[in-house]
């Protein structure tokens, strides 16, 4: 049996191709491979904890940029909040040039937290925001020609 997940190539950019050889025994050759799927699942699950079964169907259908994680985020909890966003499948079969950067309230970039080109699929980013001081940022999805903005807070 052979399995390969959902990933793009991009050229001069790497890319992780992960293999693995699984051999069941059982008392039947049926049994073999029911044993065989059970532990090529579990080894899918320890892999890749945050995937579903790497089915192109399961992968996003829009574009999103979802709300940070925390919001408003403070030094007490620490100083870093996940933003997390979707590329999808449908319009876009091979990857995407993609930017997220942070804006303060004057609209000067602080930070740029991706930029590069990525594959269909879900992402989430950690930003830490221990050299900024307390306020209102602006954080900016930009994909092909998709733009998303979302409001962040911080309190140190």
């Amino acid at each position: 049996m052979l399995n390969t997940g959902s990933f793009g190539l991009v050229k001069d950019q790497p890319v992780d191709i992960i293999a693995a050889y699984h051999f069941s025994k059982g008392e039947s050759s049926l049994q073999s491979v029911a044993l065989g799927l059970e532990k090529a699942q579990e080894l899918i699950n320890n892999f890749f904890p945050d995937s579903s079964n790497g089915h192109e169907n399961d992968l996003p259908k829009e574009f999103k940029l979802e709300q940070n994680y925390p919001n408003p985020f403070s030094a007490k909890g620490g100083p870093a909040t996940t933003i997390s966003y979707a590329i999808p499948s449908v319009e876009t079969r091979h990857a995407l040039s993609v930017q997220l950067a942070v804006y303060d309230i004057l609209g000067r970039k602080v930070a740029t937290l991706v930029n590069e080109k990525q594959a269909p699929g879900k992402y989430y980013v950690k930003f830490d925001a221990s050299k900024l001081s307390s306020g209102v940022y602006f954080y900016t999805l930009r994909a092909g020609e998709f733009t998303a903005t979302k409001k962040m807070i911080l309190m140190k």
